[in-house]
């Protein structure tokens, strides 16, 4: 095992930020400043690799630059941009768009196409992962999988399709970005004979029928309805078999 030396320098130009690590909150350095200067004694070092760059410690260096304060870290030989996201995966302090950015930086195509989509549709994130991965629902183990770097597109025409169709929907529905909303209506969309202008003229002429629901199931099961609703024999679309699938 490596044996870890605390070290301190005023030498701030020696270092460099990893290529991938996210950009820098200035709230958050100004934060670390404040409390530098109420407890000048407490140090939390930071760590980088035998390169000298930044892994865990960013936001604490540009705060010693700003108070002419010693860096206190650590090297660490080996550690990369991976090491960065393991030591963030849990961290509340890392956003999406702070995971997705780093994984475009270092050429994800993948996640280059997730922040374009983000960018053009405005969904939430839960919504952008079905959608591009054509899950039929959304389960947590989706966002490791995605801080993980493991996040794979399966279809992007398929999913701009079905987000142009919750475009058109929300001239109609306000709640149409809920997760619960747009998840129920993905499986819907995805069934066979499924028609979007006779969803919307369903719509129109039930508007006042399209509330908020509780979760997907509900919401499925009223689309159903309402896509339903006077429908002749043989028109009828069976959501029955994608119901309860969650």
């Amino acid at each position: 095992m490596q044996q870890i030396r605390l070290q301190y320098t005023t030498n701030y130009k020696i270092f460099k930020i990893v290529d991938g690590n996210r950009k820098i909150d200035e709230k958050r350095v100004l934060g670390i400043m404040d409390s530098m200067r109420k407890n000048p004694k407490m140090v939390v070092p930071a760590q980088v690799n035998e390169k000298y760059e930044v892994i865990d410690g960013q936001h604490r260096l540009e705060a010693s630059k700003r108070l002419n304060k010693p860096f206190c870290y650590y090297v660490i030989n080996g550690a990369n941009i991976d090491t960065v996201r393991n030591l963030n995966n849990h961290n509340p302090r890392w956003s999406t768009s702070e995971y997705t950015n780093s994984f475009v930086k270092t050429g994800s195509t993948d996640y280059v196409i997730y922040e374009a989509f983000e960018k053009k549709y405005g969904f939430g994130h839960a919504v952008n992962i079905s959608l591009l991965t054509g899950a039929v629902g959304f389960h947590n183990r989706m966002l490791e999988e995605f801080k993980e770097g493991n996040f794979v597109v399966k279809d992007l025409k398929y999913a701009e399709k079905i987000a142009d169709m919750l475009i058109e929907i929300g001239k109609l529905y306000p709640g149409y970005k809920k997760r619960s909303f747009a998840i129920a209506f993905a499986k819907l969309a995805g069934l066979p004979g499924f028609d979007i202008n006779r969803m919307i003229s369903k719509l129109l002429l039930q508007q006042k029928s399209m509330v908020d629901c509780t979760n997907s199931t509900q919401y499925l099961q009223l689309l159903g309805e309402i896509y339903n609703y006077r429908a002749r024999k043989g028109t009828i679309l069976d959501v029955t078999s994608i119901l309860y699938n969650r």
